[in-house]
């Protein structure tokens, strides 16, 4: 290079990228505001399941089979065991407190089985003393860790969070027992008319079922055709006989407690009319 010529000037740099303008803060979550249970309006009640007629239904605990109530225990047990513990605030663990110190009847600092189903009526789960017996050894051997028979207040509270301690919670819980009480019935039902224990209910049987359930009058005749009627129109496999799937379909829709029964009570005089029997 001659003497007197200026350097080449370096390329100039290229100019920094602007900073990425920060992202707008996530929106805080508004905490679900804590209503208290006496605020709350209660979950729907279970059925009384009683009878209508001069024999009462079978009770739960004492009649069904071993294997009746093993099945019942089992599904009990899924229950109980399904759903999510809830964290409780501070205002539901002290609600909860307050509830255990009320229905611990002899001050003991556990509850029985009799105090705790007193709890359950509490909270809206009226659930009858029979349905609540089908479900206590379930509920006992989820929750009575020590197997003393009774709940501890650490126990009790576990019991609470999974199934009492919210609206939700209990409305979910009451459902679930709605449910498995009214099957729990039909399967004592079952289990006391399938005279011939084949597993499953024929036309006499479903007569016997009808006849000691339901309080209508119908002459014998009358009766035997009704049974063989209800009985074509609800055996889907087409075997003449009720497995008790079949059965429990009929149950629940018209013998399952005493509004259910009722309304089928008035279904069967309309369609008995000035000693006519009709089918349709």
């Amino acid at each position: 290079m001659g003497c007197g010529a200026s350097a080449p000037k370096e390329a100039a740099a290229a100019p920094a990228a602007a900073p990425a303008a920060p992202a707008p803060p996530a929106p805080k979550k508004e905490e679900e505001k804590y209503v208290p249970i006496s605020e709350q309006p209660n979950v729907v009640a279970l059925p009384e399941i009683k009878p209508k007629s001069s024999e009462p239904l079978p009770e739960i605990k004492k009649k069904v089979s071993a294997k009746v109530q093993s099945d019942l225990d089992k599904e009990m047990d899924a229950i109980l065991n399904a759903e999510e513990t809830v964290a409780l605030k501070e205002e539901q663990k002290k609600e909860a407190h307050e509830v255990f110190k009320k229905y611990d009847m002899d001050g003991s600092g556990k509850l029985e089985v009799s105090e705790l189903h007193s709890v359950l009526q509490k909270l809206g789960l009226n659930i009858s003393e029979e349905q609540f017996k089908a479900y206590s050894d379930a509920l006992m051997r989820t929750y009575d860790k020590d197997n003393s028979g009774t709940l501890e207040f650490n126990e009790f509270v576990k019991f609470y969070s999974k199934c009492l301690a919210t609206e939700e919670v209990r409305a979910r819980y009451a459902k679930k027992l709605s449910k498995d009480a009214s099957k729990a019935a039909a399967k004592a039902t079952f289990e006391k008319y399938d005279v011939d224990k084949s597993g499953t209910i024929d036309s006499g049987e479903l007569r016997n079922v009808l006849g000691s359930l339901l309080k209508v009058q119908l002459t014998d005749e009358q009766w035997d055709f009704f049974a063989a009627d209800t009985l074509k129109r609800g055996d889907k496999d087409g075997n003449n006989t009720f497995d008790f799937d079949e059965f429990y379909n009929l149950f629940k829709k018209t013998l399952a407690d005493d509004k259910v029964r009722g309304n089928f009570e008035e279904k069967i005089q309309l369609r008995y009319k000035d000693g006519s029997w009709k089918s349709e």
